[in-house]
């Protein structure tokens, strides 16, 4: 069988397979079946919007399957999310536990939320900006009070990786960049920096990718969480760094992440070793010298990598060490 989105195109290349049929039917009662399956973001084949028609209920309702994009991603969220769900934070009910599907992929059918993404309510007007800043900050000081949260049998689940970590992790890869100097000599610098962040700076709970549809707004609040796969503690600044490592607008343009170090106490400083280490992982993975794999995001990391790393250079320190972010107050992120 063929399934098709809704504009009646092919999803065959999305990986959507009976195996995830099956699991996603097993959520409904005897008779229902599946209409249409969507990719929830452009650009992306998964997770998918499914579309169901209950015929227990006479109406459709519309789930969300995840596949793995990252390993044990599906397998952590499924343990992560009903402990975020008890605690009060919106993230999506677990309909179907995981399963592997015939090419060995995992997959899960999780709750579809409504609301729009921060990014689409971003993009609709350029007047909903400051408020989208202003929700992000929102949403991602709400995950770092997280972090004194008992898990309980999850946290052996939830990795703990410091600046140090990350540096080690890209000092040890083999890429295309290997032979690379100029990586080399770059990382070098930044190992004693790296090793005093870790040592002064507390880990952080983070979902792991704070971009910004991977939470949900109705305009006025955050009202839901997406996307838990590479849940875990870690550096707060880590993965605040993909914004201006991935040039993601209309937040980059409006000072998003200047008020959001602000907010959380931190330095220009401290943020530019985040950046120039989070731009060098993204250019060992995302580009390739020798085929010339994404050469335009090469040529724009590198001069981001070059400007952070010499920024970074100095004293770099958390500002306020003891600092609890039990307690983070968004009213005052400048518009």
């Amino acid at each position: 069988m063929e399934w098709r989105t809704e504009n009646n195109t092919s999803i065959s290349d999305s990986g959507f397979s009976t195996a995830h049929e099956r699991l996603i039917l097993s959520c409904f009662a005897p008779g229902a079946s599946v209409l249409t399956a969507e990719p929830m973001q452009q650009k992306q084949s998964c997770p998918l919007r499914v579309t169901v028609r209950d015929a227990e209920m006479g109406d459709t309702r519309q789930v969300v399957l995840r596949l793995s994009g990252n390993a044990g991603g599906v397998e952590r969220e499924a343990a992560i999310l009903p402990v975020l769900l008890a605690i009060g934070l919106p993230v999506p009910r677990l309909l179907a536990t995981p399963v592997q599907d015939e090419q060995g992929t995992w997959a899960s059918v999780l709750e579809f939320l409504p609301g729009v993404t921060v990014q689409a309510f971003a993009d609709a007007s350029t007047m909903n900006v400051s408020t989208a800043n202003r929700l992000l900050v929102e949403g991602i000081t709400r995950l770092f009070a997280l972090t004194e949260t008992p898990f309980g049998s999850v946290t052996g689940q939830l990795p703990r990786r410091t600046l140090h970590d990350e540096w080690r992790t890209l000092s040890e890869a083999e890429t295309g960049w290997s032979n690379t100097g100029e990586i080399g000599e770059i990382l070098a610098r930044l190992e004693a920096s790296c090793q005093k962040a870790a040592s002064e700076t507390p880990l952080v709970f983070s979902s792991g990718d704070y971009q910004p549809g991977n939470f949900l707004t109705d305009g006025k609040t955050v009202i839901g969480y997406l996307d838990f796969e590479k849940a875990g503690f870690e550096d707060p600044l880590w993965t605040l760094a993909r914004y201006p490592v991935y040039d993601l607008e209309p937040f980059q343009s409006h000072g998003f992440t200047d008020g959001l170090l602000t907010q959380v106490e931190f330095t220009q400083q401290a943020f530019a070793l985040r950046v120039a280490l989070f731009g060098l992982r993204t250019l060992q993975t995302k580009t390739d010298p020798a085929t010339g794999r994404n050469a335009a995001l090469a040529e724009r990391l590198w001069r981001l990598i070059h400007r952070s790393s010499v920024e970074a250079r100095g004293d770099v320190y958390y500002v306020a060490q003891n600092k609890s972010f039990s307690r983070t107050n968004t009213d005052s992120f400048p518009g």
